[in-house]
């Protein structure tokens, strides 16, 4: 059975104390719910035993309404363990003003990362449409040049056929000098 010390407290509809504790810690030796405990909430039914792991109470054991969700829980709540020491609470804040400062440090961090991937996303997305016009650019130039090539073809056909028609007619009009 647990001791009780001297600086337990109970309270009951503390909404600021009760939502500052929303954070637990899991604990193997005190977790669960305390049957063989004499405290009850306002439920009338056995509290669970819980470790604080926010503010300056971290570490401190209490014991809590027993309900799963919010909106069923009574509000009460009695420590188990007694306040901590000045000092103790000064660390355990300094501790939490640290793990809070890497926190707010580290999403400005991603933030930042977030604002470069999106510079970096919208580079690629103009990149990409200006990929894409150079590629029907390139395709009307090549179109161009094949229609180009084609009618260089024609003319060069074009050309050897009247080749050969004046060779026909230079041998024709030689055949018919040397009639003469």
């Amino acid at each position: 059975m647990v001791s009780w010390s001297e600086g337990s407290i109970s309270s009951w509809d503390d909404e600021s104390v009760t939502s500052q504790l929303s954070r637990t810690i899991p604990c193997y030796e005190w977790s669960g719910i305390g049957h063989e405990l004499s405290s009850c909430c306002l439920h009338v039914e056995p509290c669970v035993r819980q470790v604080a792991f926010q503010s300056t109470d971290t570490g401190r054991r209490f014991l809590a309404c027993a309900k799963e969700k919010a909106e069923e829980k009574c509000g009460y709540l009695e420590w188990i363990d007694p306040e901590w020491s000045v000092a103790m609470q000064f660390c355990i804040g300094q501790l939490w003003s640290m793990h809070d400062k890497e926190n707010e440090d580290r999403i400005r961090e991603n933030l930042k990362f977030g604002e470069e991937i999106f510079k970096v996303i919208g580079e690629k997305r103009k990149m990409e449409e200006e990929l894409r016009f150079f590629r029907l650019d390139f395709a009307k130039m090549v179109d161009e040049k094949e229609e180009a090539i084609n009618q260089l073809r024609s003319a060069r056909l074009a050309i050897s056929d009247l080749k050969e028609e004046v060779e026909k007619k230079k041998l024709a009009d030689h055949g018919c000098t040397n009639l003469h």
